[in-house]
């Protein structure tokens, strides 16, 4: 493929450069773009030499415009992760709603029943006892009558 020793020693030397920017992109980022308020200041203020090497001041722009766009995709990216997760919280919150109005519910019907339970045989209850009332009345009306034959037998 490269048949020259000068093509050779290019190659060798590019890979080690993109190694060399791998390693230290992180470290230009912080120390020379994010000190700055926005991307243009940053554009105005080129690394120092000894940092940046023989770069010219076109490739620190396209690296400032790069930096600047890979942040805005990642911050895009971190807003569709948010509004997800909150997409995916206030379903498990409507879901543990429905959950709590089924609950509810169930109790509800619950108390209904029982309270118609109850109510039934609070009915029956009142039905014996007026039975047993009309009864005991019947048996004291009875006695009443016997005693009151019995007073009229002695006046006679």
């Amino acid at each position: 493929m490269f048949n020259t020793v000068g093509e050779r020693v290019r190659l060798r030397l590019e890979l080690k450069l993109r190694l060399l920017w791998r390693k230290n992109k992180n470290r230009i980022k912080a120390d020379h773009y994010t000190k700055h308020d926005s991307p243009d200041e940053a554009k105005n203020h080129p690394p120092p030499p000894r940092v940046w090497g023989d770069r010219t001041q076109d490739e620190w722009n396209e690296l400032v415009d790069w930096i600047k766009d890979s942040d805005y995709l990642r911050q895009q990216e971190q807003e569709k992760e948010l509004y997800r997760k909150q997409a995916e919280e206030a379903q498990q919150r409507a879901y543990l709603a429905s959950l709590k109005t089924d609950q509810a519910d169930q109790r509800a019907n619950w108390r209904t029943q029982n309270n118609e339970s109850n109510y039934g045989a609070l009915d029956l209850a009142r039905e014996k006892n007026n039975e047993c009332s009309s009864g005991e009345k019947e048996e004291e009306e009875g006695e009443q009558q016997s005693s009151d034959d019995y007073s009229l037998e002695e006046e006679e």
